[in-house]
């Protein structure tokens, strides 16, 4: 593995044989939960930050297969499209997961405020409905932009071991005040155009000539903006996560989906075991 990552920006000095073999490496490269003694992960476990099953190690691969990829003149690219095309995280999820339950029809509680909710913020820690949470983390819409072990959406941050970065504190003003605080890797970018148009949306991909952004986090619609079309560009102030999402959630809904969050979507976890 050390050596896949600074091989792949090498364009020139390549046989055939060596480039088939770095693809194939790249794309054999054991599962992220093979890697570790089973006693670590059992250490994760029960210190309750869960071992996330790899997804950012497996994007990681992708993301080093696609430069690598950029680097291949055409022939070489024709020979090993079948290796180019391969997917460290398609197919290569570890464990079965059970399927998300489908979205439930939910009516606007309230206008939810951090200050509401903080005094009973500690209530997260045991007691706690895990269907429940698990239900909320769908009706939020939380599932159609973040992961969740290896589900979910890729547009936002993966949630599955969030509770090892930030406190409960953070992930409830984060639910309630998406643009409190925005990480640069997924901020959005606002496009003023030639012509007056202003475009906004997250970067997923840059080429020379060309932008692609997604305008709507939901959808996923790649828009294309050519390069000569752009006037100027800035970060957008607004984070990508509307806010307003969590308001269709009753006040039970949000500690069982914090308690969800916080125990990396784990049915086990203390959490939501029933209280003596």
């Amino acid at each position: 593995m050390a050596y896949l990552f600074p091989l792949r920006n090498l364009a020139t000095g390549w046989t055939a044989e060596q480039r088939q073999h770095y693809f194939t490496t790249l794309n054999s490269y054991p599962q992220p939960d093979a890697l570790h003694d089973p006693t670590v992960l059992r250490w994760f476990e029960e210190a309750g930050r869960p071992y996330g099953d790899g997804n950012s190690f497996l994007k990681q691969l992708d993301l080093i297969r696609k430069d690598a990829a950029a680097n291949l003149s055409e022939s070489e690219r024709t020979a090993l499209e079948p290796l180019i095309t391969a997917s460290s995280v398609a197919g290569k999820t570890g464990k079965p997961a059970v399927p998300f339950p489908k979205a439930q029809q939910r009516t606007v509680v309230q206008e939810w405020k951090p200050a509401q909710l903080l005094p009973a913020i500690d209530a997260t820690a045991k007691g706690r409905n895990w269907t429940n949470g698990r239900q909320a983390f769908v009706d939020a819409q939380c599932v159609a932009c973040h992961k969740m072990g290896n589900q979910g959406g890729g547009v936002g941050p993966d949630l599955t071991a969030v509770s090892s970065r930030f406190t409960r504190r953070d992930m409830l003003e984060s639910l309630l005040e998406p643009s409190k605080v925005v990480s640069e890797q997924f901020m959005n970018t606002t496009f003023t155009l030639n012509d007056g148009e202003e475009l906004t949306g997250r970067i997923v991909d840059e080429t020379g000539d060309k932008v692609v952004i997604y305008v709507n986090p939901f959808t996923q619609d790649p828009t294309v903006i050519k390069k000569a079309d752009i006037k100027s560009r800035q970060a957008a102030k607004l984070s990508p996560m509307p806010e307003g999402l969590a308001n269709v959630l009753t006040k039970e809904d949000i500690l069982d989906l914090l308690a969800y969050l916080e125990s990396g979507g784990r049915e086990n976890a203390p959490a939501f075991r029933a209280a003596k």
